[in-house]
């Protein structure tokens, strides 16, 4: 069997779409009726344990569900990263996809739950008891300084992250709640 090519026609004949929502359903197979009684008119996709994304399988082959909108919608898969711009990785609607390079979508993912407490981009040096600030960009990772105040040690992130990453910055960052006690 030759594998097909997956394109905008292929996705719009297997999936309907809710760009709104971001939802696909399957739809009806014609002469195939044990697809249809398992899962014509049905929501398709369902997170995946390891990443959290949702994806479905079309022709033998696991799909992301947000790159399927995207090119059930646009007609064409973007040449780098789909970026969720809220961060949630199940919210596919397409207002919250745009297209990224790597390192645009890498600055707007979510942190690694991390054992230390304290702002993003921050850790506290046990000789000095001032949290020391970094942040990546091109490649490298440029000193912002050592705070007192993890508030301080978050804003130097955060003014920092809008500098160089604008748009793409993540912006509810862990420590929110350090803001707050200020």
């Amino acid at each position: 069997m030759t594998a097909r090519k997956l394109n905008a026609a292929r996705v719009r004949e297997l999936l309907n779409c809710n760009p709104a929502t971001g939802q696909l359903w399957w739809k009806e197979r014609p002469g195939n009726p044990s697809f249809n009684a398992q899962f014509a008119g049905k929501l398709a996709g369902k997170a995946d344990p390891s990443t959290g994304y949702l994806r479905l399988m079309i022709d033998g082959t696991h799909q992301y569900v947000h790159r399927m909108v995207w090119l059930h919608v646009q007609g064409r898969l973007p040449r780098g990263d789909l970026d969720h711009i809220d961060g949630d990785e199940t919210n596919c609607a397409i207002s919250n996809l745009r297209s990224a390079t790597r390192a645009q979508n890498n600055c707007n993912r979510r942190t690694v739950e991390r054992k230390t407490c304290g702002p993003r981009g921050a850790w506290l040096n046990p000789k000095t008891g001032k949290f020391q600030v970094s942040i990546w960009s091109g490649g490298r990772s440029i000193y912002l300084g050592a705070f007192r105040d993890p508030a301080a040690a978050e804003r130097a992130y955060r003014d920092a992250a809008e500098e160089l990453h604008g748009e793409f910055a993540f912006s509810a960052r862990p420590g929110a709640e350090l803001r707050e006690a200020a």
